[in-house]
């Protein structure tokens, strides 16, 4: 989608150095936006969060997307909403 952003080839970069499992997957070039499935977070405060995602993109407006999370259990839904108190706080 952005081919010549410098940010972005430098992330891919620094994933490739520390991440053996990334640096397989990209070498085989097999990559395309997702923009629906279950997702495993790993969140730092809360720990593992089972959520389905979809992605909304504006093909008039690539750099602006709506992304929608939802738990896919009671357990993340109660991370969730804990969460979601705190940053109302």
């Amino acid at each position: 989608m952005h081919p010549t952003d410098a940010r972005l080839a430098g992330l891919i970069g620094e994933l490739a150095m520390r991440s053996r499992a990334f640096s397989r997957l990209w070498s085989t070039g097999e990559v395309a936006d997702c923009t629906t499935g279950p997702m495993d977070l790993d969140h730092p405060d809360v720990g593992c969060l089972d959520v389905d995602y979809q992605i909304w993109l504006q093909p008039d407006s690539p750099d602006h997307r709506l992304e929608v999370y939802t738990p896919r259990d009671d357990s993340s839904r109660k991370v969730l909403s804990l969460l979601s108190a705190r940053a109302s706080s």
